[in-house]
């Protein structure tokens, strides 16, 4: 690597800035996008555990994850 390669501090800082912001906006809008098919993502990740259940039964979820987790 030759000496002209070489960055200042500051150089690398900006580009690490931009790279974060990046990422951030990228989950951000990912997030946005998936929040309004919560419901049916939920849907479709609950219907194994919903077809185990007896006739009659339903799924009562005390936490977020709890139906997941519970034998």
């Amino acid at each position: 690597m030759a000496v002209e390669d070489t960055q200042p501090l500051i150089s690398h800082l900006i580009e690490l800035r931009k790279r974060l912001l990046n990422s951030i906006i990228s989950v951000l809008v990912i997030f946005l996008v998936l929040v309004y098919f919560a419901n049916d993502i939920y849907q479709w990740v609950a219907a194994p555990l919903i077809k185990q259940l007896p006739v009659g039964a339903s799924m009562i979820a005390t936490d977020v994850s709890s139906p997941f987790f519970t034998p």
